[in-house]
């Protein structure tokens, strides 16, 4: 700035300079014509006056002439010398006059009284025209003094014209420079505010605004978030401008590369990483913009660069989080509809299995044949919880749990399952805390994270099991449960994928995949989080967050059991079996049949209604929740309650994602005969 500021100087000096020379040559010009002038009036008044002299003695001589006697010759001859001299002296008046009419006019008038004078004898006599002569130069002495005063005057006045006009007009100039001086001074002083707010907002935000010119190689401008974002200095890139290029990752160097030669022609975007000193890794968004000056080709390479670069590392981990979450969220509503159907097949399987099991009870080979039928249903519906787990819809049966005494309980259960190669440590560094959790699917998942730990650590090592009592900023109390070991760790790349459903790090024959997604599943289910750290040959942490219960005195008098309902034969009932699906429609109404029910079946709640209202001397209703036609369970159970109060309701369904804010009682499929008949009971006899 200071550069273009003294060449400004230097070129207002040199205006100013050039105009001073200017006036002082006209002024001195016009001085010269001015002297100049004065000396053609001198000249002018010398011939007035030697004309005046002439005359003077043209008229001595005459009168002399005429008053001196012939008899003085002597005397006589002194006045024809005067009357010679003055004509003489006329003569180099008429050749002094620059008129040139008078000038002619005088010569001739000057030879008419010069021959008349030659025409006298010896004697000369005063004739009249020797005095219309006389008359007739003083007349023309007289014009000559006029016209000398006349241009006297216009000289002066034309002098004093030219020289105000001259003065007007370097004023005028002066007065223009000095305007112009005015507005590019302010045009300075906002270009140096701008620059001075361009400046601070450059170098108190976190975007990098930088400009190169490329044909100098040499960097104009480079903001001071540069050090920041890069943890390197300003100076080392002033000195070599490509010296940046050294912190790109070695992988996008190739991307990066190709993009700036793109950006001499036209504006690109790169997204790239960069390794920091320190050695950490940063995403970071360039934005390139060319610059053609007035000489360039518009459409050929640019001479110079400017760009506006941002760290983006957060922005990318939270889009990658957000993408791990839509992915869980779309997997689990996969998981779950799947499940939901998978359900509704094991019950039918399971229920078949144990009605032939039941019929065939004297045949053992086939009676074993449906048993392995059954135990394998049973195994799938384990496997499909685990899925109902991770997708965060399985049928959760929380209660109020005391988590040191269930903690150390689980300890000691690893402690005899895990090998004598790991050591557990346990840390609980408070006396009671109670969650309201499902306490089997706790534990469960507590098993998980440390058989994981121990497949993890296969030459032995360290499994720590901690627990403290967090606080956040608004006062709520945190449980948090940190499972950490000393194993191999995981990649970086495969933090995210660890939670997802069949997605396993270990051998093919070691692990399910499902693990870590049913923990994921329990934990986000449970109102808590789930955290993982790990580092390769460094071991792995996982740390689960639970909300402490606050009303634990009521939860303590929810969750107590009711009295045992006395053993009552309820044969013969009447029971309404509601369920579009027709093969468990069938195996439900079998089931019931054998337990010596009265049964009548209707696939849809519309087609439940409308026998309602013609047969309502039913006892029991028990129908599937999410059902064809507009009717569900739920709308089933609201009519029966309303127009048939003596009528008792059981719903059921394979899949828990659906509106329940009556908090109604569900029946989760796949269910057994005998969890069947004990719920159908429990509702007769109550």
């Amino acid at each position: 700035m200071s550069k273009i500021y003294k060449h400004q100087q230097r070129m207002i000096s040199s205006q100013l300079i050039i105009v001073a020379i200017g006036f002082s040559i006209f002024v001195l010009l016009l001085v010269g014509l001015h002297v100049n002038k004065e000396r053609e009036v001198a000249y002018r008044i010398q011939t007035l006056e030697l004309l005046d002299v002439a005359a003077d003695d043209f008229g001595s001589g005459l009168l002399g002439l005429s008053m001196t006697p012939d008899s003085n010759p002597l005397r006589q001859a002194y006045y024809v010398d005067r009357i010679q001299s003055a004509l003489y002296s006329f003569t180099t008046v008429s050749e002094r006059l620059n008129n040139i009419d008078l000038r002619d006019k005088f010569r001739a008038l000057l030879r008419d009284f010069q021959s008349e004078l030659n025409d006298e004898d010896d004697s000369l006599h005063l004739n009249d025209e020797a005095y219309s002569f006389q008359a007739q130069v003083h007349l023309l002495e007289r014009q000559l003094m006029r016209n000398l005063i006349k241009d006297r005057e216009n000289q002066q006045l034309w002098f004093f014209v030219s020289l105000l006009g001259t003065i007007l007009v370097m004023s005028f100039i002066i007065l223009a420079m000095l305007r112009s001086e005015y507005r590019r001074n302010r045009v300075e002083l906002q270009l140096r505010q701008s620059e001075g707010r361009f400046l601070e907002l450059a170098e108190r935000i976190n975007e990098i605004f930088w400009l190169e010119d490329l044909q100098l190689k040499k960097l104009i401008y480079l903001s001071p978030a540069f050090e920041r974002v890069y943890g390197r200095p300003v100076a080392d890139v002033v000195k070599n401008t490509n010296s940046w290029f050294d912190s790109v990752h070695p992988d996008d160097k190739d991307t990066v590369s190709a993009l700036r030669e793109q950006s001499l022609y036209k504006p690109v975007v790169m997204e790239y990483r960069i390794v920091r000193p320190d050695g950490s890794v940063r995403w970071i968004s360039d934005r390139v913009f060319p610059i053609h000056l007035e000489r360039d080709d518009p459409n050929g390479k640019a001479s110079r660069l400017a760009a506006v670069a941002s760290d983006i590392t957060e922005h990318k981990e939270l889009t990658q989080q957000l993408f791990v979450s839509q992915k869980m969220e779309a997997l689990g509503q996969l998981t779950g509809g799947i499940s939901h159907d998978f359900n509704n097949l094991l019950t039918v399987i399971m229920n078949n299995a144990e009605l032939l099991a039941w019929q065939l009870a004297d045949d053992d080979r086939l009676k074993r044949t449906a048993q392995l039928i059954i135990k394998a249903s049973e195994r799938g519906a384990r496997l499909n919880q685990q899925l109902l787990a991770f997708a965060r819809k399985q049928d959760l049966h929380p209660e109020i749990i005391e988590m040191r005494g269930l903690l150390e309980e689980t300890v000691e259960l690893l402690e005899r399952t895990l090998p004598a190669r790991i050591l557990v440590n346990v840390d609980i560094d408070y006396d009671t805390a109670y969650l309201y959790v499902d306490a089997a699917q706790f534990q469960s998942a507590l098993m998980n994270l440390c058989f994981n730990s121990r497949d993890a650590m296969s030459e032995g090592g360290e499994l720590t099991i901690s627990s403290t009592i967090l606080t956040n900023s608004h006062c709520v109390e945190y449980l948090s449960i940190s499972v950490s070991d000393t194993g191999h760790g995981i990649d970086e790349t495969e933090i995210n994928k660890v939670v997802e459903p069949f997605y396993t790090t270990k051998c093919s024959d070691k692990g399910t995949g499902l693990g870590l997604s049913m923990v994921y599943g329990f934990v986000t289910q449970s109102g808590g989080s789930l955290d993982i750290k790990s580092e390769l040959g460094a071991g792995t942490r996982v740390h689960l967050t639970f909300p402490l219960s606050a009303n634990t005195h009521q939860l303590l008098q929810a969750t107590e059991p009711d009295e045992q309902l006395l053993s009552v034969d309820l044969r013969g009932k009447r029971i309404l079996v509601v369920e579009d699906e027709e093969l468990l429609l069938e195996t439900t109404a079998k089931t019931l049949l054998r337990y010596g029910y009265d049964v009548a079946t209707a696939s849809t709640g519309a087609e439940a209604l409308q026998l309602l209202q013609t047969d309502n001397q039913f006892d029991l209703v028990f129908s599937d929740v999410v059902m064809p036609g507009g009717v569900s369970g739920f709308d089933l159970k609201r009519h029966c309650d309303q127009f048939y109060p003596h009528l008792k309701v059981v719903l059921t369904s394979g899949y828990n994602d659906f509106n329940n804010p009556e908090a109604i009682d569900v029946l989760q499929k796949p269910y057994t005969q005998e969890q069947l008949s004990q719920v159908v009971h429990q509702q007769l006899a109550s």
